[in-house]
């Protein structure tokens, strides 16, 4: 049986989805012509945007597999992020680009199913992405505080475990979450993500607060005692300089998630603290925003991290033949 509800045609069950708000897509044939215009912007950016995200991505996974200098714990937690980017810009950027034009051609179907994948998929990776900056930020702290235990208590093999075992937990949760009926349910998982997400927000400014007043102290150690701080804590000045640049690396990343998840999450925490109905343009572009973080981080990546530009740069060029060119002409010249 099948109702007829301006001029759109679904069946009855779609109708019970949606009355239990997890459609979460609203028809308003005034309010999405005059945001058409800006909607289209929207999905030029996200189009464009999608190659990048995949393969800027593909790149950075491709350099952590291959490089052994790479093949540290902090990498492990790198590699996860990366990959999440890359799911965001193969799964979730194409389904936000096929609701909007659902929405725009008045299919309910297709933009209901399009942002119940978008919300549970991309919850589930957003959470996984945050956690993975956290843990970075732990981890950066920790190699600073254990130093010669470090290797030995922060193995690769104990984090892939670890990650593995976060991820199976995450994923089922986080998407059952929008499928389920039973309030109770919800209530406990957003009760424990907030408790998460808080303790998340507070751990990663009280280690770097920790990690710099660590490096000050070291730095003046070793200023005002001729190097004898470097003997006796097992610190050089290399070691201190490689380990600054690790972490401001890190640092950068920080900044580019926070500044694309920062706008999200002001509107959201006013649309339930203040019950506040945010214009649904400043939802959309504060959304576009996270989406884009895909593409930002692998920039970053390369810009701050030099093994990881070296990699690309050597692949790029012989994807090209850049080095096969000029391999070419200095064959030339030499037989000349």
């Amino acid at each position: 049986m099948e109702e007829r509800t301006n001029n759109l045609t679904f069946p009855t069950n779609f109708s019970t989805f949606t009355e239990t708000n997890n459609c979460l897509v609203e028809f308003d044939g005034s309010t999405s012509m005059e945001n058409l215009p800006v909607s289209m912007l929207h999905n030029v950016v996200n189009i464009l945007s999608i190659p990048v995200a995949t393969m800027a991505n593909f790149f950075v996974l491709w350099a952590i597999k291959e490089r052994p200098s790479l093949h540290t714990p902090s990498s492990v937690f790198l590699f996860i992020l990366a990959l999440s980017d890359f799911a965001i810009g193969v799964f979730v950027q194409p389904l936000v680009v096929i609701r909007s034009f659902g929405a725009a051609a008045h299919n309910y179907r297709l933009s209901c199913i399009s942002n119940v994948l978008i919300f549970a998929v991309g919850t589930a990776l957003a959470s996984l992405s945050f956690a993975c900056i956290t843990e970075i930020s732990f981890d950066r702290y920790l190699a600073l505080v254990l130093h010669l235990r470090y290797n030995s208590i922060i193995t690769v093999r104990r984090v892939i475990k670890y990650k593995i075992i976060a991820s199976v937990a995450i994923f089922p949760i986080t998407i059952y979450f929008w499928f389920s009926k039973e309030d109770w349910f919800k209530r406990t998982v957003l009760t424990v993500a907030i408790t998460l997400a808080a303790i998340c927000v507070t751990l990663i400014p009280i280690s770097y607060y920790k990690i710099f007043m660590i490096l000050r102290r070291h730095k003046r150690q070793i200023q005002n005692q001729n190097n004898v701080a470097t003997c006796t804590q097992g610190f050089s000045d290399t070691d201190l300089s490689k380990y600054r640049k690790s972490v401001l690396a890190i640092l950068y990343v920080l900044g580019a998630v926070a500044l694309s998840y920062i706008p999200l999450g002001v509107c959201t925490w006013m649309q339930i603290v203040f019950q506040t109905k945010i214009n649904q343009l400043v939802t959309s572009s504060a959304g576009l925003l996270v989406l884009l973080n895909s593409s930002i981080n692998p920039l970053v990546y390369c810009w701050r991290m030099t093994e990881i530009r070296r990699f690309v740069v050597m692949k790029l060029r012989s994807i090209l033949g850049v080095d096969r060119g000029r391999q070419v002409r200095s064959v030339g010249m030499i037989t000349r």
